[in-house]
């Protein structure tokens, strides 16, 4: 424990919302015993979760580091999530076209039969098929999103590689020039 600029406890170590079961966040705790961390976190200098508690640069990226961990778990739990809504609606997809496909062979069964037109009988899908299209028009959205993302990753990774090469090659023309500089002699490196 240490004391903040108020006076009251902050338990180090401790990141809001890592309270064990039945504990109050470290947050809600310092708000009851008027310790609340200021808006202004002191500038240029880590302060651990905005209270004024200096703290040493390895604890610094280590709360980054956790940070950083948390947000990419989150990711993870987005990205499953979607995969399993993905699944189940392939499976909803493919029961949907199984019933269209049963639905059309029973219509071409009964070609005679008047009653069974096709402005007669209502639509398998019915008031779902807009959402079914906004379904997947958001779907190819995201995809598209995501083509261009890798699109532009890609690109800035190249422009990457070839500023490296750029200075690898500045490099050795400095290096070149100076060993040439060198075996010319001080009269000669002028006409360079």
């Amino acid at each position: 424990m240490t004391t903040c600029h108020k006076g009251g406890k902050i338990p180090l170590g401790t990141l809001c919302g890592e309270a064990k079961e039945g504990q109050d966040c470290p947050q809600s705790r310092e708000e009851e015993r008027g310790c609340v961390p200021s808006a202004e976190a002191h500038k240029g200098s880590c302060w651990y979760r905005a209270w004024h508690v200096p703290v040493g640069d390895a604890a610094c990226a280590r709360v980054r580091q956790l940070k950083q961990i948390r947000e990419l778990q989150q990711e993870q739990e987005v990205l499953l999530q979607g995969l399993e809504m993905m699944a189940r609606g392939r499976e909803w997809y493919q029961q949907q076209l199984q019933r269209l496909q049963e639905r059309q062979h029973r219509l071409g069964q009964s070609r005679a039969s008047s009653d069974l037109g096709a402005e007669g009988s209502p639509r398998l899908l019915g008031q779902l098929l807009p959402k079914v299209q906004e379904v997947a028009r958001c779907l190819g959205e995201l995809l598209a999103a995501a083509c261009a993302t890798r699109e532009v990753t890609d690109k800035s990774e190249r422009i990457t590689q070839l500023e490296q090469e750029k200075s690898a090659l500045i490099k050795q023309l400095f290096e070149a020039r100076a060993l040439s500089q060198q075996d010319a002699g001080p009269l000669d490196s002028t006409f360079m």
